[in-house]
């Protein structure tokens, strides 16, 4: 065996364990899970772990191998493609979407937090912190709850924070507690939020409408202790609850703001204090949706083995922003099966029927297809010679909206001087291409059984030919 032989199984056996370990790295930034005491670091860590990832990626590659061009960026894609980095780019443009919304949660507390003159929620007369999570008590500090509401309601919930009217309140100097309840009032939700930034205080969620209906208020709300609380939505059921922190707090309140969480918004018997008011999942038979942060498959079971995504109406409601009930009426009576009380979501419970995210959404992309056929058809679209929006390309409909011309697959490669055998091999390649059936007409007013866009696929061919893969 030769000195070249040799380096390069050197080469592949260097790259093959730095490629398992950057994965590693990059599967632990994804995972991060956001909480009241990370928020305020979250996002600078992740850009600079990403940052790092990066930089030893691409030195580690181009020590063993050659990059044509040698510079940075070509050393960057052909590292992050060997390692399957790719995630990355996409994960840094998520990652500045994040730090814009917390820009604007800071600037929202700094310019719209109404101070009163009294105690919100005064304590009790022995007040001590309670224990979050473990069961130990710790000292005293602070957290960012507040921030990671307004987050909340930003980022899940897609709110104006101008609809979040935030109340703080005064602390005496005899006061255990230094820092004051926050009230967060959000109509837009149907929820009162009482939140305090030092860790040892419990939070509360309430049903908006409820309060109202037994005669309290927001403000008569922060004038009561925290016992008189608990004792009133015990005496009211489904009107709120309260809890400690513990594990997935940021997850829990995501649930008890949703439409879907409102039957859980009941107060626990005080000898369940230390219980999550969940019911939590045997989480050694069922396999558990993702939590990290910056995962873009976050609310999802990854099916390794297929790619593919599985998670509960909700979460793929959001995925796809579309209305969960636009998305039951679309999926009603279509052979999609589900996955039935085999996952459970971010806060312990079983899905019931999680369904495949990659599945509703072909149906949702069939669907708007053939609605838009429809419409189409509906306006006898054709390609005639005497057509004037195919005046400039023969044989093709011109949308004059974009200036893009559509056509049959036989026009297209005559067009592009490409086989029709070749260009279908290309086009198998990219469904996405396909635009729909009979949605224009021939020269001889036939419906053209598929179009597909010349532009899109003369790019595709092009790429194609450079890379030789046809």
């Amino acid at each position: 065996m030769g000195i070249e032989d040799n380096q390069e199984q050197f080469a592949e056996a260097f790259l093959a364990e730095k490629k398992a370990k950057y994965q590693a790295q990059l599967k632990k930034i994804i995972n991060v899970e956001l909480t009241p005491g990370n928020i305020g670091t979250f996002l600078g860590k992740s850009l600079s772990d990403l940052s790092s990832l990066a930089d030893e990626a691409s030195h580690d590659y181009a020590s063993v191998k050659i990059v044509p061009g040698e510079n940075q960026t070509a050393i960057e894609d052909e590292a992050f493609k060997f390692f399957q980095l790719n995630a990355i780019p996409e994960l840094l443009d998520t990652i500045e979407e994040k730090r814009k919304t917390l820009d604007i949660v800071n600037k929202h507390i700094a310019s719209s937090l109404i101070k009163v003159p009294t105690v919100h929620t005064p304590p009790d007369l022995r007040e001590d912190p309670e224990s979050e999570g473990d069961g130990e008590m710790k000292p005293r500090e602070d957290c960012d709850r507040l921030k990671l509401v307004l987050y909340i309601l930003i980022h899940d919930f897609k709110l104006d924070l101008a609809e979040a009217i935030l109340t703080s309140g005064v602390n005496t100097p005899e006061m255990r507690r230094k820092e004051s309840y926050i009230t967060v009032d959000v109509p837009e939700l149907n929820r009162i939020l009482e939140v305090c930034d030092e860790v040892g205080n419990r939070t509360f969620v309430y049903n908006r409408k409820k309060v109202f209906e037994f005669s309290e208020t927001a403000d008569s709300l922060r004038a009561m202790k925290k016992h008189e609380k608990r004792a009133w939505l015990r005496q009211n059921p489904g009107s709120g609850i309260s809890f400690v922190e513990g594990q997935h707090w940021r997850d829990h309140v995501a649930v008890y703001l949703s439409e879907e969480g409102e039957p859980l918004l009941v107060e626990q018997k005080a000898s369940d204090d230390q219980k999550i008011p969940f019911k939590e999942a045997d989480i050694e038979s069922l396999s558990s949706v993702a939590r990290g942060e910056n995962d873009q498959y976050r609310n999802f079971w990854t099916d390794e083995k297929f790619g593919k995504h599985w998670g509960s109406l909700n979460a793929i409601a959001d995925k796809l922003v579309i209305d969960r009930r636009a998305l039951e009426r679309a999926i009603r009576g279509i052979a999609i099966l589900p996955m039935e009380n085999r996952l459970s979501d971010a806060v312990g419970n079983v899905i019931s029927k999680a369904y495949c995210l990659e599945e509703v959404a072909a149906l949702l992309v069939v669907r708007e297809l053939m609605q838009h056929t429809q419409e189409m058809r509906e306006k006898q679209i054709a390609v005639r010679k005497d057509n004037p929006a195919t005046q400039d390309i023969a044989g093709f409909w011109k949308d004059p909206e974009d200036g893009r011309h559509f056509g049959s697959l036989n026009r297209i490669a005559e067009k592009l001087g490409i086989s029709r055998r070749t260009l279908t091999k290309i086009i198998k390649r990219e469904l996405g291409l396909f635009i729909g059936i009979d949605m224009l007409r021939d020269e001889g007013g036939k419906f053209i059984s598929k179009v597909y866009c010349l532009e899109e696929v003369a790019a595709l061919a092009s790429v194609q030919e450079n890379q030789n893969d046809f």
